[in-house]
């Protein structure tokens, strides 16, 4: 189990700035502002999605799972701008 931090050694924790960092209002409340990692999205026809996001984003597939049963191929989808990845998942079979 991790520790509670107090406040200030939380808002300065490095996993916390680039995750999910902690600020302060002005009436003393607290709020989070989140940073997006990435973004999954089930599509039909896979080679189709991963060009359409190459052509039109410029974006980069940088590793391709399969699942071992075969049930699913996902494809993650990046550039060098960002952190950010998009998950491209096709279902080889039926979604319950």
């Amino acid at each position: 189990m991790s520790e509670l931090l107090p406040l200030n050694q939380l808002m300065e924790s490095d996993t916390l700035k680039n995750r999910c960092p902690v600020s302060i209002n002005y009436q003393g409340g607290i709020y989070m502002t989140f940073k997006m990692v990435h973004e999954n999205y089930n599509v039909q026809d896979l080679d189709k999605s991963v060009a359409f996001y190459q052509e039109a984003f410029g974006l980069k597939e940088i590793r391709r799972n399969e699942a071992a049963d075969g049930s699913y191929i996902i494809a993650f989808l990046s550039n060098e701008e960002s952190t950010f990845d998009l998950e491209l998942k096709k279902a080889t079979t039926a979604w319950i």
